[in-house]
């Protein structure tokens, strides 16, 4: 999984993110370049697999 994924290089952590953090819209991709490159990021195959 963690080589499929390109996972290779991270670092384990208790808490990826502090459960209080709001996320904004302006943390998304604002262009359609950014849109079309994220896309192709297989976020929801990488956390099913966990």
């Amino acid at each position: 999984i963690i080589c499929r994924f390109g996972f290779e290089d991270l670092k384990p952590v208790s808490t990826p993110m502090d459960p209080s953090t709001k996320l904004h819209s302006s943390q998304s991709p604002s262009t359609g370049a950014e849109s079309a490159k994220m896309h192709h990021v297989p976020y929801r195959e990488a956390v099913g697999s966990l």
